[in-house]
């Protein structure tokens, strides 16, 4: 198998014109690209970009993952807030105990 210069170096410029052109898309939520620190990209679609603080789900900090409501139902997959699920408990479990 031979690989060319030519076809690695397409593929490295592809690799970064399409990095380059996913750090300027904005947030879905809000229509804007300010505070780029803080946007997640679906790991999956590459596509969708949101504000930590703009999706349903809040995150202190960007995680290393995160997939996109379309990529998560697609796979099935659900997000819990832990907090909401402890304090939900501790509720249940206080009213059990009357």
């Amino acid at each position: 198998m031979v690989i060319s210069f030519a076809s690695v170096f397409l593929n490295i410029l592809r690799f970064f014109f399409c990095y380059q052109r996913d750090e300027k898309k904005p947030c879905q939520i809000c229509g804007n690209n300010a505070n780029d620190d803080f946007i997640m990209t679906c790991f999956k679609c590459r596509v969708t970009r949101e504000h930590i603080y703009c999706a349903k789900v809040l995150f202190k900090a960007v995680p290393d993952v995160w997939l996109c409501e379309e990529c998560r139902a697609s796979r099935g997959v659900i997000f819990i807030n832990h907090d909401e699920a402890s304090a939900s408990n501790q509720q249940s479990d206080s009213e059990s105990a009357k």
